[in-house]
């Protein structure tokens, strides 16, 4: 009776096992990076239309995210790229919805890191497009809720 249950006990732990292993692996809704990129890059261009006043730094931004993504055998010239998106994204980030500017921050921060890094050859190709996706996507979620039209919170500007 004993020796039953125990094997009932180890076969039920085994299944069990084998059950939670197999859940945890990908059931195709993984993407690879350039695919990630790619829908946020037409997001963005679906919004682009509605960017009103905001429109020469989103454009800005926007070709300096090019050259982030074209050009990444000119440690200069993609250091200079992401500096510039830093400040873009910075002044933008005063427009933003509330909601969003914690995102536009941060974001801010990490081209401002990746400003240095591309300065000294530590640039990856994936780290660059991730990050210019998620820029798209902020910018293009911003486009299509408050279009950067809120106030700053200080009204010197």
């Amino acid at each position: 009776m004993n020796k039953s249950r125990s094997i009932i006990l180890v076969v039920g732990s085994l299944v069990l096992c084998t059950g939670m292993l197999c859940s945890c692996g990908p059931r195709g809704e993984s993407k690879t990076v350039a695919e990630v990129l790619a829908i946020s890059q037409a997001a963005f261009n679906e919004q682009i239309g509605n960017a009103g006043p905001a429109k020469e730094k989103i454009v800005t931004v926007q070709r300096n995210l090019e050259v982030l993504l074209n050009d990444q055998s000119d440690r200069s010239g993609l250091s200079n790229a992401a500096s510039e998106i830093s400040t873009q994204l910075a002044e933008l980030t005063r427009h933003a919805g509330y909601t969003s500017r914690p995102a536009f921050g941060e974001l801010a921060t990490q081209f401002r890191e990746l400003s240095s890094d591309a300065a000294a050859g530590n640039a990856q190709a994936n780290r660059l497009k991730l990050i210019a996706s998620r820029a798209y996507s902020t910018m293009a979620s911003e486009l299509a809720t408050t279009k950067f039209t809120v106030l700053p919170l200080n009204s010197k500007s």
